[in-house]
């Protein structure tokens, strides 16, 4: 029975340790915070970054991983997050320039007009 117990309790602690919790940050080019920008995985899981821009994801095994980081306004960035660091990843987006050539504005008003 204690066999048994140890062996279980083995297992148990293996699974655990297997899944690794990768931490970061993302930042702008002044390092400015960006919070809640998403953290995506290639096998579908993501993370989003906090107030202060801080971020952590769970990563199965000892494998480095990599993903993909997206903000609004901001040039998507891949990385590579590897679990046996144990520093805070540091990611700066670069901004999206986009130029238009006119902005055209249009209104429409809507209602009944009185006069007194």
């Amino acid at each position: 029975m204690k066999k048994y117990l140890f062996v279980c309790l083995a297992l148990i602690s293996l699974g655990t340790a297997a899944q690794t919790t990768v931490k970061g940050r993302i930042l702008d080019e002044n390092n400015f915070p960006l919070p809640g920008a998403v953290i995506a995985k290639e096998e579908g899981q993501y993370a989003v970054s906090d107030f202060d821009g801080f971020f952590s994801i769970y990563i199965d095994g000892l494998e480095s991983v990599n993903a993909t980081v997206t903000y609004t306004g901001f040039e998507n960035q891949e990385i590579v997050l590897d679990p046996a660091s144990d520093r805070i990843q540091l990611v700066v987006l670069q901004p999206s320039v986009n130029e238009l050539d006119e902005v055209v504005v249009s209104g429409f008003q809507g209602g009944v007009v009185k006069s007194s």
